[in-house]
């Protein structure tokens, strides 16, 4: 099998936004989820063969975050812990929590790096209207406000935007299709 070298920092730029996210969804605190996936970025980068032997980085690299952000948890209770011992209970519940929703998180994590893909593809215009719209939860009487727009127009251009991510998440993989779709449609509720 003829493999291309592996160009490390391009590899890791492409999964940090998943990652971060990832980390965010365990942690609740966008600073702390960058931290744990820098330290897990700079594990990686001071290994010098920091992938052999593993078949599927991506995996590799969702399990090192979760344990990186599982620190960062124990750091917050262990000290308290020692002097209250019902605090050592909320950190073995903790634990047991975050083994439970690990899959589910990492999941939720792809199908949103794939929604993000087909967004990015969107005109500018319905791409700020669906992020304003869905992420940001404005009213549609704000959006027109804030881009100049009639409310009318906003409806009509996400009506158009959310038209081209269905038909563009209908074009994705099998698996990828029902990911996107499920997301959709838990998006437009």
């Amino acid at each position: 099998m003829n493999q291309q070298p592996l160009d490390l920092g391009t590899l890791l730029d492409n999964y940090r936004n998943p990652l971060c996210f990832f980390a965010f969804k365990m942690l609740k605190d966008k600073d702390q989820a960058q931290e744990a996936v820098a330290d897990v970025y700079i594990r990686v980068l001071n290994k010098d063969a920091p992938f052999e032997g593993i078949t599927d980085i991506r995996a590799y690299l969702y399990k090192a975050v979760r344990n990186a952000c599982l620190n960062v948890q124990r750091r917050k209770l262990v000290p308290a812990s020692l002097t209250d011992p019902l605090l050592m209970e909320d950190l073995y519940a903790v634990q047991e929590a975050s083994e439970m929703a690990y899959a589910h998180d990492i999941i939720h994590t792809e199908m949103i790096s794939l929604l993000s893909q087909l967004i990015d593809a969107l005109p500018d215009q319905q791409r700020e209207i669906i992020s304003r719209r869905y992420f940001n939860e404005e009213k549609i009487a704000d959006i027109a406000a804030g881009m100049g727009l009639s409310e009318y127009q906003v409806r009509t251009y996400g009506a158009d935007a959310i038209n081209k991510l269905k038909i563009n998440a209908l074009k994705a993989g099998k698996l990828q299709r029902l990911l996107l779709v499920a997301l959709l449609q838990a998006l437009l509720r």
